[in-house]
């Protein structure tokens, strides 16, 4: 069996160009290590067995491609059978697909007999999702730079211990336009070139921040990050409405109780209605209690880093 952990942008590349699938711009996530994807893959003899048995599954045409894409670009031969099972929901913004198919590419290499460090894994995953390929390194902290065609290991280069409550609003609708089409929507935004060119500065920020262990620049530089994201899907010709009024409701909300009672956290979200709350590992048990009884939520996700 094949695991493959999601993960989270605090800074995002959010938007893709060409038929390529180009991304101009890096982006930096954490793990979590909580939120698992698992993947099995059966042989099979003949050639014609393509079956697939995904939980929740929201494009199966899309992960059906995906690993004809995979059986071709390696020569394999012969039939499968793919079994795949997550332990969040699926389309709410956990990046749940894009943990997905990196799991479905370690499956295949396990299977195989394949090198995961093969440079055809990064060009399929590229293709896809640059979150899949942070969720095929499986670094706690991880930065991917479409540019330089490098995935790199930060889990070293940082003190700052964090945990992160991921929690879905009550009343939720899974997203209508997937990761993989609003990447394309979103780069047609006209605050898209000015978020490409920010992007070393806000990334120089955010490491000062978290190396002096600063809750309040971190906070700063996550959150409108996030909010920024929600902007530039909003300000294309369909505007694309990523989170819903509950979502919101609850930033607010949770941001003042923070403050009332003196916790540091920074919010932020992916494309979907989940809302994410990076925190101090001290500060989970009094989250975790004050937040279970809120009835505006649904499901609460906790991940240590």
């Amino acid at each position: 069996m094949a695991i493959s952990r999601s993960n989270l942008a605090l800074l995002k590349y959010f938007g893709v160009e060409g038929e390529e699938r180009l991304a101009k711009k890096p982006s930096f996530a954490i793990a979590l290590n909580q939120l698992e994807v698992n993947v099995t893959v059966e042989p099979c003899v003949d050639p014609v067995v393509r079956e697939l048995d995904i939980d929740a599954a929201v494009d199966l045409e899309r992960i059906a491609d995906f690993c004809e894409r995979l059986f071709f670009v390696f020569s394999l031969n012969g039939g499968f059978v793919l079994r795949s099972r997550a332990n969040f929901p699926i389309a709410f913004g956990f990046a749940g697909s894009a943990a997905g198919f990196a799991a479905i590419c370690r499956a295949f290499a396990e299977t195989y007999n394949l090198d995961l460090s093969d440079k055809r894994f990064y060009d399929l995953l590229a293709w896809e999702s640059g979150s899949a390929l942070r969720s095929l390194a499986g670094y706690d902290f991880v930065f991917w730079d479409p540019v330089q065609r490098l995935v790199q290991d930060f889990s070293h280069d940082f003190r700052f211990s964090l945990a992160v409550v991921s929690l879905l609003p009550k009343g939720s609708a899974k997203k209508e336009v997937s990761s993989f089409s609003l990447h394309e929507l979103v780069s047609r935004s006209s605050l898209y070139p000015e978020r490409v060119l920010n992007f070393e500065a806000r990334f120089a920020e955010l490491q000062l921040a978290m190396r002096n262990q600063d809750w309040r620049e971190f906070s700063r530089i996550v959150e409108l990050e996030a909010l920024g994201m929600l902007a530039q899907a909003w300000t294309i010709e369909q505007p694309q409405k990523l989170v819903n009024e509950t979502t919101l409701r609850l930033w607010l909300k949770i941001k003042n109780w923070a403050k009332f009672n003196s916790i540091n956290l920074a919010l932020t979200c992916d494309a979907g209605p989940a809302l994410h709350l990076v925190c101090e590992p001290g500060s989970l048990d009094l989250l975790r209690n004050q937040l279970s009884n809120w009835p505006e939520i649904e499901k609460l996700f906790v991940s240590r880093i």
